[in-house]
């Protein structure tokens, strides 16, 4: 049976920092955390069984090797993924590994912790909340230049599509209705606030170094 384990927010945020992650993919990983946590309360209120601490920690650290494929080092995703695994975050090295592309199978009608995380990644462009639209526009500019990799990406564009389908027929609100709902949410994160409060707590780790 896989461990549990699951870091807290300070924990994930000094993690963070101690790997070198650039402040910029910190932010743009809170407001990650944020959409996956509205998301899993929310379903949870209408009869899933989410951990929404898992949801937290897993939005925080799904790019927690991000900045090595900016220097050509391999697969961030698998990368991370074996990083937490080797501390004993099994589950959340699950979500890390299948955070850029969904699991094979019938993934996008499945709501856990792993496809929320992922389709709230979707839904961030930088550390704007956007639509799935508007943000698969910016990853086909940015990683779509081969045709083979063009196809990926829209084929995964249909997947999450679905995937967004599934997880909204739970709920008894849209898409378009996340990003007000994140900025009006004052208690996302225990012990902290939404990512506004974790940015404070970050530059202040950042600085007792």
């Amino acid at each position: 049976m896989k461990s549990i384990r699951v870091p807290g927010t300070e924990e994930c945020l000094r993690l963070l920092e101690r790997e070198g992650v650039p402040g910029h993919v910190v932010e743009h990983s809170m407001v990650v955390a944020d959409v996956a946590v509205l998301l899993g309360k929310h379903l949870n209120a209408a009869g899933e069984s989410l951990d929404v601490a898992v949801l937290r920690a897993g939005g925080l650290l799904h790019d927690v090797a991000k900045h090595h494929s900016f220097e050509g080092k391999g697969d961030h995703a698998e990368m991370g993924a074996v990083l937490l695994e080797g501390m004993g975050f099994d589950r959340l090295g699950e979500i890390v590994r299948y955070h850029v592309r969904l699991p094979e199978g019938n993934a996008c009608d499945i709501i856990d912790e792993v496809t929320v995380v992922h389709y709230a990644d979707k839904r961030v462009r930088h550390t704007e909340i956007v639509s799935l639209e508007e943000r698969f526009e910016d990853i086909v500019l940015r990683y779509g230049i081969k045709q083979e990799a063009l196809k990926r990406l829209r084929r995964l564009q249909v997947q999450v599509e679905k995937l967004e389908e599934t997880i909204f027929s739970r709920l008894l609100f849209g898409p378009g209705e996340i990003r007000k709902m994140v900025m009006e949410s004052e208690n996302i994160s225990v012990a902290g606030g939404n990512s506004w409060g974790m940015r404070s707590r970050f530059t202040a780790i950042r600085h007792s170094r």
